[in-house]
């Protein structure tokens, strides 16, 4: 890669293909042609472990819901439960 501004998705790949190649961050920046520096920022940003479903391989982290059909007299909520405690309450009157 030349030197220029890159996106979050060309330095995902990047580091991505940096995890398979096995070689040192030096090695491997000075064969691509970007600075340790900039290539160590974003191996930080993306762990080995986030690099393995780029985007671009099929893999999402959202998933697809969808609110049970209602009477328009049926008061409710739908909760959205996450990790680590938060939740998220709709109120099903939001819904279209």
């Amino acid at each position: 890669m030349s030197k220029s501004t890159y996106n979050a998705t060309q330095m995902r790949k990047l580091v991505a293909d940096y995890h398979e190649s096995n070689q040192s961050i030096r090695a491997f920046a000075e064969a691509r042609g970007i600075s340790k520096g900039k290539l160590s920022y974003w191996v930080g940003k993306f762990p080995k472990k986030q690099t393995k479903g780029t985007p671009n391989s099929g893999t999402s982290n959202f998933v697809r819901v969808s609110a049970p059909e209602k009477p328009e007299s049926t008061p409710g909520s739908m909760y959205i439960r996450l990790k680590g405690g938060v939740e998220i309450e709709i109120p099903l009157s939001c819904l279209p």
